[in-house]
């Protein structure tokens, strides 16, 4: 299966038991999440006020890819800054369950979330971490033009190791285009 397999669509309510399905397998399938198995997942309707959340945030967003069988596979999310000062930046996570890694996904769901954030009148960057040592994650954001802006040291903990978060950042809008104006 590939990418065009799937549809990528924003989450809705609906949704909620699905995503609360997919967020428990994934933490149990890669080291690559900040949060892991063993920390609280959430429930059916904690899932469900984080999807509201994300649709009443102007500088939020939430995708998942979801396959014929209406099974989800992939999540993708931007989390906009909560004030005035901040609300022009926006926090990018992706997760692609293991079945369908390296298959476009990954790169379909950036892709979107990216897309939205351009034509979003309130959005000027997106911001990121990756786990230093996810060698594809990282070429992926660099193909997509996220550029490093530093280096966390030893930030996550993956079993008895530590691994440095990598910053990277994508300027949506010429800087020239933002330059002296306010968001808002």
């Amino acid at each position: 299966m590939d990418r065009t397999s799937c549809t990528i669509r924003q989450t809705v309510l609906t949704d909620a038991a699905a995503l609360v399905r997919f967020r428990a397998q994934i933490v149990r399938q890669t080291e690559f999440m900040l949060k892991g198995a063993e920390d609280p997942q959430g429930s059916l309707l904690e899932q469900a006020q984080w999807v509201e959340r994300f649709a009443a945030h102007p500088t939020s967003m939430q995708c998942c890819a979801v396959t014929a069988h209406g099974v989800i596979v992939g999540l993708g999310s931007i989390t906009g800054g909560e004030f005035l000062r901040n609300r022009h930046v926006g926090t990018l996570s992706v997760g692609v369950l293991q079945s369908h890694w390296r298959r476009g996904l990954g790169q379909a769901l950036v892709q979107t979330c990216v897309d939205w954030a351009r034509v979003n009148r309130l959005m000027i960057k997106l911001n990121l971490q990756v786990h230093a040592s996810n060698g594809s994650a990282r070429q992926l954001y660099a193909k997509l033009g996220f550029e490093v802006e530093g280096i966390l040291r030893r930030e996550a903990k993956l079993g008895n190791n530590y691994d440095d978060l990598i910053a990277m950042g994508l300027w949506l809008r010429r800087r020239d285009e933002c330059a002296g104006s306010a968001p808002g």
